[in-house]
């Protein structure tokens, strides 16, 4: 019964949520590294004929066929689980070096529908689900890259901000080798969401414990992908927001104050000289009592409209003149 809901899934991920999230009149620009795929030689077979092969009693006829799956790619993957239903261990093994090959190839759909096949055998309990759990945090990094991707092609947001007690430009020091910035990402929904539930679900691939999602008030969000965000993260990384956007990342320790943690690259509180460490005290010709003070009075305001901005800065009192921008990716 699982296999069959397994091989349903991909079969509709294949057809239509591979490509639906793409701008209308946009390709996926993986379409030349699949029209590169080499074709099987001789004469022409289909996926299926393939996949049986992977039970053949020679083991070059097994290993060729393996080697076939892989760069038959997405379109493989439903036929192979189909295999993994009906097949012996070797055939379950192979499987999942087939679709764990997805992983390397820069054919995007593919490692989608690979990774979305994986997830589903992660739910066994018997020794192939553990292999398949492994190969999921293995790859982690690249199904979290993909998700984000996808959100943005779906009309989300996706901006980036150091992390804390990470400098901006800073080598991550729990990674030193990987060469770049230690970041957390936030997604940011607005009037251009289009994912709907599937956009949604695609949030449970982000592994940042810090990731935030921002709703900007008017985003077309549906009960039904509220009630999965929700139960997809914790409340307090669930923020709503007006549409006018400051660009400023509270202190943690900053209790009863509103205490600048960080600034958004580029951002309008960049643009109008905000700084790590600042203490706003006046917003708009009001009282800044705490950060969520800062926030109520942001959305009450227009993306575009110039305002003052009282802050304390190594004890000495400055007014700043910012014009709020607009959410987007930074």
């Amino acid at each position: 019964m699982l296999f069959t809901r397994w091989r349903m899934v991909i079969c509709a991920m294949i057809t239509s949520f591979a490509g639906a999230l793409l701008p209308a009149g946009e390709t996926d620009p993986s379409s030349d590294a699949k029209s590169a795929r080499p074709e099987p030689q001789g004469e022409l077979v289909v996926v299926e004929d393939v996949v049986a092969r992977l039970g053949s009693s020679e083991f070059s006829v097994r290993q060729k066929a393996t080697e076939q799956l892989v760069q038959f790619g997405a379109a493989a993957v439903a036929p192979v689980l189909d295999a993994m239903k009906v097949g012996g261990l070797e055939i379950k093994s192979r499987g999942l070096l087939i679709l764990q090959a997805g992983f390397t190839t820069d054919d995007s759909e593919q490692v989608f529908v690979a990774g979305e096949a994986i997830e589903l055998l992660a739910e066994r309990s018997d020794p192939i689900g553990q292999r398949a759990l492994r190969i999921l945090h293995q790859h982690a990094d690249i199904r979290e890259q993909m998700a984000l991707r996808r959100l943005s092609e779906a009309g989300g947001i996706v901006g980036r901000l150091p992390s804390r007690g990470t400098r901006a430009g800073a080598p991550d020091p729990e990674a030193p080798n990987r060469g770049r910035t230690r970041e957390t990402p936030y997604l940011t929904l607005n009037r251009q969401w289009k994912g709907g539930i599937a956009g949604i679900r695609l949030i449970k691939r982000i592994t940042n414990k810090n990731f935030s999602v921002y709703i900007i008030k008017g985003t077309p969000l549906s009960d039904e992908e509220l009630a999965e965000l929700k139960r997809l993260l914790p409340v307090r990384r669930i923020q709503e927001r007006g549409e006018a956007h400051l660009g400023v990342v509270k202190e943690g320790t900053a209790d009863g104050i509103c205490r600048i943690g960080r600034v958004a690259p580029n951002s309008a509180a960049d643009k109008g000289g905000l700084q790590a460490a600042d203490i706003i005290v006046e917003f708009a010709g009001k009282p800044v009592e705490s950060f969520q003070t800062l926030v109520e009075l942001i959305s009450e305001c227009s993306a575009g409209q110039s305002v003052k901005v009282r802050i304390l800065r190594e004890n000495e009192t400055r007014t700043l003149d910012v014009e709020l921008g607009t959410w987007s990716a930074g």
